[in-house]
């Protein structure tokens, strides 16, 4: 290691590992959250509500949704479409990532037929129409932990840096 470390390589050395713990971490969540929604079960609801929203400028910003389902007797609503936290709307780029269900839930309003949803069965006030996840921003942060030690590495490995 040369004799003038300097202020970025100090920098360098602080911010990476915290990076690094910061980006592990949530691969931990994302693989907690996994596991647990591997547990909720397949129910039946029927869509109560669900609107197009338009923003200011006339466009089309989503849709709101609603539905209701039946779990061991008891009468429960919903509006979470997916896994990922605080998406209660299906928003315009939900619709292109996942366009069966956009398409699923316009039929079952126009037809008013049920969808399927998944249901925990610790908690039945906690639903969702899809259970499905996106393995990509995983793949996004193992990605960034291995950059970051590539850097780490390069840092250390050349003197000149």
């Amino acid at each position: 290691m040369p004799a003038t470390f300097g202020f970025m390589k100090v920098l360098v050395v602080i911010a990476v590992p915290v990076a690094i713990w910061g980006l592990t971490r949530n691969i931990y969540k994302i693989r907690h959250r996994r596991a647990e929604i591997k547990k909720w079960v397949k129910n039946s609801a029927q869509v109560q509500n669900l609107e197009t929203v338009i923003d200011s400028e006339g466009n089309t910003g989503g849709l709101k949704l609603k539905y209701k389902h039946l779990y061991e007797g008891q009468e429960f609503y919903g509006n979470r479409v997916c896994i990922a936290d605080g998406i209660d709307t299906v928003e315009s780029g939900l619709a292109s990532y996942y366009p069966d269900i956009y398409d699923e839930l316009r039929a079952a309003q126009k037809n008013e037929s049920c969808i399927t949803i998944w249901v925990n069965p610790d908690d039945p006030s906690q639903s969702m129409v899809s259970n499905r996840q996106s393995r990509g921003f995983e793949y996004f942060l193992w990605a960034a932990v291995f950059l970051m030690l590539y850097i780490l590495y390069f840092m250390f490995s050349h003197d000149s840096w």
